[in-house]
């Protein structure tokens, strides 16, 4: 996660996994406006450069051929405003804005997983065959869906969110001219999970809270067929079959 706050740039990775078996209704992210906070969000695609990464769709969701793709969005953030959640990897941008006169003070920034499912169906899957840029090389939080924790990521090493005084996710000010950005890496491999990202934050004497919901990611679910998408001479977008099936174990370490 990538925090812009005065010109000082704080990184932040979340990591969640993810599967799921419901009918998957068409939606919008988050809850919403309220007074002061407007939250803007990018989900599943890191804009400009990601590793590599793709979405599922639940079983009984959208087939894969009904969904139309162009050049103006990812065809995973397309899929995902479908239903579909994101598959082993997945980026959340939060973007924090203030519509108020007063300075907006974030208190903390919690996300949290609302529901599982063990034993998912999927109907397909989406790629993105190729990513760009390695991992998170400096210090950054990860969230792990598998434990529902925050934790502390610098290189290889990992601890608990909080154990050694780090307050990355609160002590924001927000102001008109001054926005918040918020960078969520996701990582997901044993179930299917539902999840949210709570907002604590005051303006002027008033507590308030902001949740983004509507967050599905997918991981660990062996048997579901692959798609990739290619580019039609005349510019536009279609799926084909990979010739290979998803396996229970995540392909990369996140």
């Amino acid at each position: 996660m990538l925090i812009w706050v005065g010109g000082v740039t704080t990184t932040i990775l979340v990591t969640a996994l993810s599967a799921w078996a419901t009918k998957a209704p068409e939606f919008v992210f988050g809850t919403p406006k309220k007074a002061g906070i407007g939250v803007h969000v990018s989900w599943p695609t890191n804009a400009g450069c990601d590793v590599q990464s793709a979405v599922a769709m639940p079983a009984g969701g959208r087939p894969l051929d009904s969904l139309q793709f162009t050049f103006e969005q990812d065809p995973r953030t397309t899929a995902a405003k479908a239903g579909a959640a994101s598959w082993e990897n997945g980026t959340l941008q939060l973007t924090l804005t203030n519509r108020a006169a007063d300075p907006l003070h974030v208190e903390s920034v919690q996300p949290r997983v609302v529901r599982t499912e063990p034993r998912p169906r999927l109907d397909w899957v989406l790629e993105k065959p190729k990513g760009c840029g390695g991992g998170e090389a400096q210090r950054s939080l990860k969230y792990d869906l598998d434990r529902d924790r925050l934790l502390i990521r610098e290189g290889e090493e990992e601890s608990p969110y909080g154990s050694g005084g780090d307050s990355s996710l609160s002590g924001l000010t927000v102001t008109r001219d001054k926005p918040a950005y918020l960078r969520f890496a996701v990582r997901s491999c044993r179930a299917y999970y539902e999840w949210v990202v709570d907002i604590t934050y005051t303006i002027g004497n008033e507590r308030l809270s902001h949740r983004v919901d509507g967050l599905r990611s997918a991981g660990g679910v062996a048997g579901v067929p692959v798609y990739t998408m290619t580019a039609n001479p005349d510019g536009t977008r279609k799926t084909e079959p990979s010739g290979r099936v998803t396996s229970a174990r995540c392909a990369s370490k996140g």
